[in-house]
């Protein structure tokens, strides 16, 4: 089973294509027919899972991830949040039991979504595309796809790693069957400003231009 994967700078989102249903013992999927995709909740029912990960006090060397550590840090503690505006650099978190860059922060949050995923399923997930800013460099998205490939996932295609605004964009020509068809597409996400420009002509889509800024984010307006 494949999944796909907004790995988001405030929230992050797991999502699988058609009209999927999910193993009883976890909450109902979110069927969106516009883009014949289901969304993978959380474990409690939630449709994103924040982008939050702490090092579980009660046991060193273990993580907690999502809401549970988003309550850790409303409890006092400093989960490291917005990590992956540092993806691509060599810059530190600092966890009780030592530091984490971005990449392995990014590793054990991404290992924590394939098992939601599995559970949800009930069956082994494999492979995961996964979506970033449309400003992140080589060096980025290489150390994306790493993580991805440390969390367990085969990240042996090059197509596996998607531009976030070209993949709304690439799901919105699904639900419209113009040809031509122009398309500009903007991501606003909690932590960046990302656009896209594509164009559908002969059943051909080619992306013609993007651009991002990694630090103009809802996040940033508040």
């Amino acid at each position: 089973m494949d999944i796909g994967i907004d790995l988001g700078t405030t929230f992050s989102v797991i999502a699988v294509n058609g009209e999927v249903d999910l193993a009883d013992d976890y909450p109902d999927g979110i069927y969106l027919p516009e883009c014949n995709a289901t969304i993978i909740p959380t474990p409690d029912g939630e449709p994103t899972f924040p982008s939050v990960t702490v090092e579980d006090p009660e046991n060193p060397g273990t993580y907690l991830f999502g809401r549970d550590a988003a309550q850790k840090a409303e409890e006092g503690l400093a989960p490291a949040m917005f990590s992956k505006r540092k993806i691509g650099t060599r810059e530190t978190f600092e966890m009780s039991s030592g530091a984490l860059t971005a990449e392995e922060i990014a590793r054990e949050f991404l290992a924590y979504l394939k098992q939601c995923a599995e559970q949800a399923l009930g069956q082994k997930v494999s492979r995961a595309v996964i979506t970033h800013p449309a400003h992140f460099d080589r060096s980025a998205v290489e150390e994306t796809r790493q993580a991805a490939s440390g969390a367990g996932f085969d990240m042996s295609l090059p197509e596996q790693m998607l531009m976030e605004p070209v993949a709304a964009a690439l799901a919105y020509t699904r639900s419209d069957d113009r040809d031509p068809l122009r398309v500009l597409t903007y991501d606003l996400g909690g932590g960046t400003f990302d656009v896209t420009y594509l164009e559908r002509s002969g059943g051909v889509i080619e992306m013609l231009a993007f651009d991002g800024d990694h630090l103009m984010g809802g996040y940033n307006f508040d």
